[in-house]
């Protein structure tokens, strides 16, 4: 019994996803708390990258960052964020910290911009 027990609880800590499902993404882009804070962590994002010196061996990579910078400063593009961020993270959720969500968005920052890998 003591087998079958310990078979049991190691299929399910191996076979269990703790991920969320598309649906369960989906309520997430739909709670206003949630995209507000990806909203104050955009913005605060956009305005180090604003503040980053310009690197001239990278001038493609340092224009798209710094006009998505720009961007984010003067149009909403809360919701881009969001889908990128939950779609790249599937542990994201409402408990996520803000330091959780700040990091996703540097993360997804360059993506966003349309940084391609050869201009890094």
């Amino acid at each position: 019994m003591k087998k079958l027990l310990s078979l049991i609880v190691i299929s399910l800590l191996f076979f269990t996803s703790y991920s969320q499902d598309f649906a369960a993404q989906a309520a997430l882009l739909k709670n206003q708390e949630f995209v507000s804070r990806i909203e104050i962590a955009i913005t605060k994002a956009a305005n180090q990258v604003g503040n980053e010196v310009k690197d001239v061996n990278k001038p493609i990579l340092y224009a798209k960052r710094h006009k998505l910078s720009y961007q984010v400063i003067n149009n909403d593009m809360t919701l881009i964020f969001a889908r990128s961020i939950v779609s790249s993270n599937t542990d994201i959720n409402l408990n996520s910290t803000d330091n959780d969500i700040l990091f996703m968005v540097t993360s997804v920052w360059d993506n966003v911009a349309g940084v391609q890998s050869d201009e890094k």
